[in-house]
């Protein structure tokens, strides 16, 4: 553990996650300090939120989103196949499975 006195005056975890240089705090941490958290994001820095919830220790990165990164992703064709998922939603062309055992002998027969 390492504070960064000069960002964030807790104690935060510094270190590498898979091979990435970041900043880890905590959930707790990230609300008390998420603007000072979210500027460091603007400024380049990695920043990962960990969060224990019933015994599993999950981890989140914070990352950037500019407007151009949407233009990379939503193609035109990207766009028509939403729309065409949607009418199909909309129109009961859809399979609803309410159990894992039910989704996976489902995805098995296709």
């Amino acid at each position: 553990m390492y504070c960064r006195k000069d960002t964030i005056p807790l104690c935060t975890d510094i270190g590498t996650i898979k091979d990435i240089m970041a900043i880890t705090v905590t959930s707790r941490e990230f609300r008390d300090k998420q603007a000072t958290l979210l500027n460091l994001v603007d400024k380049g820095e990695n920043v990962i939120i960990s969060r224990k919830q019933n015994h599993n220790k999950s981890m989140y990165m914070i990352t950037l989103v500019e407007e151009n990164d949407f233009n990379l992703v939503m193609t035109d064709e990207l766009k028509l196949k939403i729309e065409n998922a949607r009418q199909e939603y909309r129109s009961g062309q859809t399979v609803s499975c309410k159990s894992k055992e039910e989704l996976r002998t489902y995805l098995d027969s296709l």
